[in-house]
């Protein structure tokens, strides 16, 4: 089909509309979402500076306040491990090393649901069939990061099976993680507290974590990027589309 338009005839051919219409959608996504991500990352950034103001806390604020809420407080407070149980966080690097997060569940006096805890990173042993032989204190003191908003993507298995401990997993889904406890601790306990406090100081493991790896002007960044692609795209559409007046033959009488 084509059409005339500021001295120019346009030639649409359906299938590279499609084509081009498709590819630009992708790429406005892909913008729109690096946006949203460093909105997030400010936000997260946001929160954390506020409770470095406010100060640390300690349990009671677990029992009085929302999960929610409490998303990037920093937590000090003494714990018991809930032995035998370890989870190995599988495929974590540490400057060019891989190697697992290691992490715990630990009862905190007079509450009811047991806390995750990332005591941090531990390197692999060279099999793949190994794991790091870790040991972690019976009681000990949490210093660290509440962080409540969790998730990501999981390609898999998560929780690999096994008759023993630790055991490796890919990610913490609490209702996995709360499944595959001993029995004698599902009578005590109903769930697991829905966050993770990621030890800052005070074990044998390396503490890594941060709360935002990529900054927010980061993410923005690429947010341009993906959008000067989907207007290079449709410059090169539109360029390859058109043809001057004069250079096409005249319509027939």
């Amino acid at each position: 089909m084509t059409i005339i338009a500021f001295n120019h005839y346009w030639v649409i051919r359906w299938h590279w509309l499609l084509l081009n219409l498709f590819a630009v959608g992708i790429l406005i996504g892909l913008s729109i979402w690096q946006w949203q991500r460093g909105e997030e990352k400010e936000k997260t950034l946001a929160r954390v500076a506020e409770w470095q103001v406010k100060g640390s806390l300690n349990a009671d604020a677990l029992k009085a306040m929302n999960p929610a809420q409490l998303d990037g407080v920093h937590l000090q407070m003494p714990v018991r491990w809930l032995a035998p149980v370890v989870w190995l966080l599988d495929n974590r690097i540490y400057q060019g090393r891989i190697g697992y997060d290691v992490v715990i569940p630990v009862a905190v006096e007079h509450f009811h649901q047991p806390v995750i805890v990332n005591l941090g990173w531990v390197e692999a042993p060279v099999q793949r069939s190994d794991l790091p032989v870790v040991k972690v204190p019976g009681d000990f003191y949490v210093d660290g990061i509440l962080r409540t908003r969790t998730g990501g993507l999981l390609l898999g298995q998560n929780l690999e099976s096994s008759n023993s401990w630790p055991q490796r997993i890919q990610q913490v889904e609490f209702d996995q993680l709360y499944a595959s406890l001993p029995t004698d601790m599902h009578q005590e306990y109903k769930d697991l507290y829905p966050g993770v406090v990621y030890q800052q100081q005070g074990t044998r493991f390396i503490s890594y974590y941060r709360p935002v790896v990529m900054p927010p002007e980061k993410h923005r960044a690429y947010a341009l990027q993906w959008a000067l692609l989907a207007l290079a795209v449709t410059i090169i559409a539109l360029v390859a589309s058109a043809r001057r007046r004069e250079t096409m033959p005249k319509p027939p009488d």
